[in-house]
């Protein structure tokens, strides 16, 4: 019996080449087309054309497969399979890919956010490491967005819910790594808000009866997880992040007794500078307290930087008066005008005057009427302060008026808004940080 006969050493070679033609082709486009996303802008072109190539390449392939095959009277299928079977691979793991590459490449050029794991797990950790020697501990509950409730109504710039979830489940991982209790509290979200009515036109806010609920099972369930005040009350807890902290704490403390000594901490702006408001105000936040819960949505906790902690504020102009208040005037914008943008303002900037009753003070007595003054208009645009109205709960830091001046001498010429007080020997005050009381 005949053995086959086999090819010589050159053809076989040779053989070899031609059957791994196409898999080598379809490597360098694979590779190109990945390396384009990170590649400087020197090398994408080159890129651009290497991918090219290598399509060009199989087509080749399988072209002269298939003259080969016809000059020899073989099966065309046959003869084209391997090449084709290739370019069809290729063309499945660029399409199953194409979401994956256009989100990273959207990232590189800056259109979409590149969330981050370990940011805000640094600095929960370094926030914690503050806090420690005060005997307070440090909990992060992640709170989802009505984007990640309903995908459908994120726009094209924004970072696809899948991503930002793995994001998500990445920093509480880091986070619990770090000795800091992490919780996603979405499971209460699909309970009480998964539906778009319950929700402001905004989007941003929970209307009252859904927030209501939310916030007592919020409750309920952090008195699950340890993170509550205790069975007498006594434990003394912060609820810190942007207004849904804030509103939290006011409707927890409002319908359930035993949260009695619940405080809420909301930031004005960037809320990943509300830890600051912690050392701003300590007799409110610190003094006292056993645990400060950190709720921060699910783009801030996976955001990809946070400014550092001041611990120590900078106060050079003295020791400043420290307050809590309860306004007595405001400046009383109507709906109309809180909702409309100020842009016809004929000043870029202005000054309100508010009156305020002392409700607990290092610095005055119970009942003292206090007067200070700070920006209620900055670039035409009405800040926080501008909005505060009579009855609110403020605690501020005040420093005296003619040393602020004396420093920022434009001050003085800036417009106020309302009247001062009606005495003219009354000491006024700068406001330099407040915050809401909640």
């Amino acid at each position: 019996m005949t053995e086959p006969s086999q090819p010589p050493p050159g053809r076989r070679s040779a053989l070899l080449a031609h059957r791994l033609t196409a898999p080598v082709a379809a490597l360098a486009s694979l590779a190109s087309g990945i390396a384009l996303i990170w590649a400087p802008m020197a090398l994408r072109w080159p890129l651009r054309i290497l991918f090219v190539l290598g399509l060009v390449v199989i087509a080749w392939s399988i072209w002269a497969r298939l003259k080969k095959a016809t000059a020899r009277q073989q099966s065309r299928t046959r003869a084209i399979a391997p090449p084709a079977v290739t370019a069809i691979l290729t063309g499945l793991i660029l399409i199953s890919g194409k979401p994956a590459w256009d989100l990273r490449h959207a990232q590189a050029k800056g259109r979409i956010r590149t969330p981050s794991i370990t940011a805000a797990a640094e600095r929960a950790a370094e926030l914690a490491a503050l806090l420690k020697p005060r005997g307070i501990q440090l909990a992060v509950v992640a709170l989802p967005t009505y984007q990640n409730l309903f995908p459908a109504s994120r726009k094209a710039n924004a970072l696809p819910d899948p991503a930002e979830r793995r994001a998500v489940r990445g920093t509480l991982e880091n986070l619990r790594r770090a000795g800091i209790p992490a919780y996603d509290a979405e499971p209460l979200f699909l309970e009480h808000a998964a539906d778009p009515t319950l929700w402001e036109d905004d989007t941003a806010h929970l209307r009252i009866d859904p927030m209501t609920r939310l916030a007592g099972a919020l409750a309920d369930q952090l008195e699950q997880w340890e993170l509550g005040p205790g069975a007498d009350g006594a434990r003394k807890v912060v609820f810190m992040g942007n207004c849904f902290a804030g509103d939290f704490a006011e409707l927890t403390r409002k319908h359930q007794p035993e949260w009695r000594q619940l405080r809420g901490l909301s930031a004005l702006g960037d809320e990943s500078r509300v830890a600051d408001l912690l050392f701003l105000f300590p007799n409110e936040y610190l003094d006292g307290t056993g645990l400060v819960v950190w709720m921060m949505h699910y783009p801030r906790l996976t955001g990809d930087a946070f400014p550092p902690i001041e611990s120590e504020p900078d106060l050079t102009l003295g020791a400043p008066r420290t307050a809590n208040v309860r306004v007595q005037t405001a400046l009383g914008w109507d709906d109309a005008t809180q909702k409309s943008r100020p842009a016809t303002l004929p000043y870029p900037n202005g000054l309100v005057h508010l009156s305020a009753t002392i409700l607990d003070s290092p610095d005055f007595p119970a009942g003292q009427t206090v007067h200070f003054i700070g920006y209620a208009v900055t670039e035409r645009q009405i800040t926080a302060l501008g909005r505060v109205k009579a009855g609110k709960r403020l605690s501020v830091n005040l420093l005296p008026l003619d040393a602020y001046q004396a420093r920022h001498p434009k001050v003085a010429s800036d417009p106020r808004l309302n009247a001062g007080p009606e005495d003219l020997d009354a000491v006024v005050y700068w406001l330099d940080s407040w915050t809401f009381i909640r």
